[in-house]
């Protein structure tokens, strides 16, 4: 009996060394296809995108399991299940997903002064191409928003940055006027929380730049100390003369919020320039 026992586990360890050289001369299979079944809202490149999967890449059943885990994370399907075809080491991988029913809510932008909102739109949808300006209740989408925003304010070399607003005669406590309520709400933004603060000295002083959008607001913050701190908006986005200064539009009627809003827009943008340039120089003024 004993002499046997050496040959039959010869007899595996060839069986298994033969098994592994089979496996390791197998051609490497690739994705040739994907297929998304089960759609209702979402498109098929969208629901591919979040897998993050590639025609032509090397499959392995690894990845197609972290993909399928990613599109489940992301909160845009409620169940997902797939299939492989093989043919001629070409795998096509058929996706059955249920869309999620929790529903989405809108993203507004708020304290991202040095884009527009089509660059912020832009730079999430590299990095979410699901978005469509909404993002569901749950799931990751709205982490991977966040670090979409993250990436692009280091890529433009604002980090840091902190941006908040004061009146040189404002209402401690008084709510957004109506007519700027209506506007933001035109484009996406509920200023209902938002409460003026009146400019203090303290304010100044935490402030490393302040702008404002008429030359008797800059004289007011030279008198809290701000000298040499603070600039004309306009002015600091390269305008001259009265074309620098922007009007208050309080009393005005809705057409009136909508120009100023307009004019400030075009004067932020050119304001996150300048200090984006100036920050990646070190010479900010």
């Amino acid at each position: 009996m004993f002499p046997r026992r050496p040959v039959t586990l010869i007899c595996m360890n060839l069986g298994l060394a033969v098994f592994a050289v089979s496996l390791a001369q197998q051609p490497e299979r690739k994705i040739a296809r994907i297929e998304v079944e089960g759609l209702q809202h979402l498109t098929a490149a969208e629901v591919i995108a979040t897998t993050r999967l590639e025609i032509g890449s090397v499959f392995s059943l690894e990845a197609l399991d972290a993909a399928a885990q990613r599109l489940a994370d992301s909160g845009l399907v409620a169940n997902i299940g797939y299939r492989t075809i093989t043919k001629d080491n070409q795998i096509t991988i058929i996706f059955h997903v249920e869309e999620a029913k929790s529903g989405a809510s809108p993203i507004a932008f708020d304290n991202f002064v040095w884009f527009t909102d089509d660059e912020l739109s832009a730079a999430i949808k590299r990095e979410v191409p699901s978005y469509n300006g909404t993002a569901p209740n749950s799931g990751s989408i709205t982490d991977d928003i966040k670090r979409a925003l993250e990436n692009l304010l280091k890529e433009r070399g604002i980090e840091g940055v902190e941006v908040t607003s004061a009146g040189t005669g404002a209402w401690d406590g008084a709510p957004a006027s109506e007519g700027a309520y209506l506007v933001g709400l035109e484009r996406g933004l509920d200023l209902s929380a938002h409460r003026a603060r009146l400019l203090t000295r303290e304010l100044v002083e935490q402030a490393d730049l302040i702008l404002t959008m008429a030359r008797h607001h800059r004289a007011r913050v030279d008198e809290l100390g701000g000298e040499g701190r603070v600039f004309v908006l306009g002015e600091y986005a390269g305008r001259d003369g009265d074309d620098a200064e922007v009007s208050d539009p309080f009393g005005g009627d809705l057409e009136v919020y909508r120009n100023t809003c307009v004019e400030l827009e075009a004067l932020v943008g050119n304001t996150a320039e300048r200090l984006a340039t100036e920050g990646q120089r070190g010479d900010r003024r």
